[in-house]
């Protein structure tokens, strides 16, 4: 396996336990976290309970959510960016650091953007679902292990 190869199994990896770890670290109510249900994490009426919440053009509908830990850290966050009554970007962190973000960019409740961060600031990879089927499309990796 040449060093890149290694690399890139490395950082697949530890994206994967970090996706385990908040799958396995989220409960709402009824054991379901709304900002990983594929459904519910568009509706604002999910992040209820363990979510901090505002309605920031005062229209009567969260278009702001916030998870944090009991040392205060934010956990997941997701946002109603056009004001039209449904999420379309959702922040997850590790340690209060932003680890990925993911994009309904054309508003149809369905992710297409997908970005990972390393430090919380540097752009790691990004990956883009161009025709909206679900399937990424288009992929750019710019990790170069900055240890």
């Amino acid at each position: 396996m040449i060093p890149t190869q290694r690399r890139r199994l490395r950082v697949g990896l530890t994206v994967l336990l970090l996706l385990a770890g908040v799958l396995l670290g989220a409960e709402g109510d009824d054991g379901q976290d709304p900002a990983l249900d594929a459904v519910g994490r568009f509706l604002p009426s999910s992040y209820s309970s363990g979510w901090l919440t505002s309605d920031r053009n005062a229209d009567g509908v969260i278009d702001y959510a916030v998870k944090i830990d009991e040392k205060g850290n934010k956990l997941r966050e997701a946002m109603d960016f056009n004001y039209d009554g449904r999420m379309d970007n959702f922040y997850f962190y590790a340690n209060d650091v932003l680890q990925w973000q993911e994009v309904d960019s054309n508003y149809n409740r369905q992710v297409d953007i997908w970005i990972y961060l390393w430090r919380g600031v540097y752009v790691r990879k990004w990956e883009r679902d161009i025709d909206h089927d679900g399937v990424v499309d288009i992929s750019r990796d710019y990790d170069e292990r900055r240890e």
